[in-house]
């Protein structure tokens, strides 16, 4: 079914993506509750879509929660599934991207929730994602679904840190092991037209991690400069009329926009809602 352009005076419809949201422990839980409860609180129409843990939604708001083999489970994390437990091609990508060693949640949700949405494309307006940037995010992407990407801070940084500070050439191969799943992250990112920080420091390491790996990534746009995106995209015709295109829409050649947080919430939605949230590594198992 075609996609039918939304309408710029209507409440948005968003989907909200968090490949985990453990609710009382890391950042990711805790920012998906806050900001989804005040995007509803402005009007707006959201759904969520979670992997495990689930984060603790506003009752207001539908919860599709993609249940996965939940290897960082308690009591026993980095358990080793049983093919028994798969019940389809997504569990065997994420069992065997585990099994070499990498970390593998975001890039199985990402498919999981492909999956899930490439059948509602006239249900939602915009897609915003907290920072899963798996290969599925990217098909969304290709398949011209407008996308809000959110990055806490880039996760590389992690890695070279961890990777300066391994004390034996095991470890640091273990470590390069680990974070491979960086490398889809980066690649997805630099795809994505519009990129949500959650803070000023997020925002320029954002940059500079961009700068490094040769992406040119548009300056970092102020809160009244992402308004202004969004009235003078209320204000123009064709399909790309709303402040979600002008925000979200997947540009011919897709130059990256890091937005600071309130900044990006204004060109998301036309107002000037919330945009908080902790800063945080976004893929650490321990539930950030």
């Amino acid at each position: 079914m075609p996609w039918t352009p939304p309408d710029p005076d209507a409440p948005l419809r968003i989907a909200y993506l968090t490949y985990r949201g453990k609710p009382h422990v890391g950042g990711q839980g805790v920012y998906s509750r806050h900001l989804t409860k005040a995007l509803v609180d402005l009007g707006h129409h959201v759904e969520v879509y979670a992997g495990p843990p689930y984060p603790i939604i506003d009752e207001r708001i539908p919860f599709h929660p993609l249940p996965s083999l939940d290897i960082w489970a308690d009591p026993h994390p980095m358990r080793k599934p049983r093919l028994w437990e798969w019940k389809d091609w997504t569990d065997a990508l994420e069992h065997l991207s585990f099994a070499t060693g990498t970390f593998s949640e975001p890039m199985a949700f990402s498919w999981r929730v492909w999956r899930e949405l490439r059948n509602r494309r006239n249900d939602f307006d915009l897609i915003q994602d907290n920072q899963t940037l798996g290969w599925g995010i990217l098909k969304l992407h290709q398949e011209q679904w407008p996308i809000l990407e959110t990055i806490h801070h880039p996760i590389t940084v992690d890695r070279k840190l961890e990777l300066e500070h391994a004390r034996t050439p095991w470890e640091k191969f273990g470590k390069r092991r680990w974070y491979a799943f960086t490398k889809m992250q980066t690649r997805v990112a630099q795809r994505m037209p519009r990129i949500l920080s959650v803070s000023e420091n997020s925002k320029q390491d954002i940059s500079a991690k961009a700068d490094d790996a040769d992406a040119k990534p548009a300056t970092a746009t102020s809160s009244s400069a992402a308004a202004s995106i969004a009235a003078d995209a209320a204000a123009a015709n064709g399909p790309s009329d709303s402040a979600v295109a002008a925000a979200a829409a997947p540009p011919s050649t897709p130059q990256p926009q890091t937005l600071g947080a309130g900044a990006a919430t204004a060109a998301a939605t036309g107002h000037s809602g919330p945009g908080s949230g902790s800063p945080g590594p976004g893929a650490a198992p321990s539930g950030s």
